[in-house]
């Protein structure tokens, strides 16, 4: 077992990095006040997830990972406008997103390919809080998703391009910007960014490159 403790006790900024068994890598990075984040990644046998959020104010979360075989799913949401996303895959080929806002205007959808690969959907709504989604199969096993709303200015990008290799990009472009970047590249590369932009600036890079190499870079300014 190998686990790393790196913190500042004043702006309570902490993170702990550890390998516990064999393949296992998982991270859990956070300031304990105010605007708490947090991220956990990690990868159990075949089994990688990824869950990162903010708990309050503007709630924002994704759980990303692959259970078996091929299955893939991801939850994005934020609880203050009650947006939130589902996307998977459940059985073989079978692509799947529900898509909804909590109150008022509920939007869903469920869309499923069970053959060939070619799957892509386009769903907007023009106005007030505009939220589309562009969910697409291209070549091989290619998923690639962008949801977004304007208004609030939020983004998440999902996708697998080559082999396994799985990443998103989420973000907000106004105010306290926070984006992620999680991918596996070659064989069992796993790394992630995490930033936030202004006032109190967080950022992590995790990953293992060749061997056992783990690296992890945090600072508070």
């Amino acid at each position: 077992m190998i686990a790393d403790v790196i913190g500042t006790v004043q702006d309570d900024m902490f993170a702990v990095i550890g390998i516990v068994q064999d393949d296992m890598l998982f991270a859990v990075i956070g300031t304990v006040q105010d605007d708490t984040l947090f991220a956990v990644i990690g990868t159990v046998r075949e089994d990688m997830f990824a869950v990162i959020g903010t708990v309050q104010d503007d709630t924002l979360f994704a759980v990303i990972g692959t259970v078996q075989d091929d299955m893939l799913f991801a939850v994005i949401g934020t609880v203050w406008e009650d947006m939130f996303a589902v996307i998977g895959t459940v059985h073989d080929d079978m692509l799947f997103v529900v898509i909804g806002t909590v109150q008022d205007d509920m939007l869903f959808a469920v869309i499923g390919t069970v053959q060939d690969d070619m799957l892509f959907a386009v769903i907007g709504t023009v106005q007030d809080d505009m939220l589309f989604v562009v969910i697409g199969t291209v070549q091989d096993e290619m998923l690639f998703a962008v949801i977004g709303t304007v208004w609030e200015d939020m983004f998440a990008v999902i996708g697998t391009v080559h082999d396994d290799m799985l990443f998103v990009v989420i973000g907000t472009v106004q105010d306290d910007m926070l984006f992620v970047v999680i991918g596996t590249e070659q064989d069992d590369m796993l790394f992630a960014v995490i930033g936030t932009v202004q006032d109190e600036m967080l950022f992590a890079v995790i990953g293992t490159v060749w061997d056992d190499m783990l690296f992890a870079v945090a600072i508070v300014l």
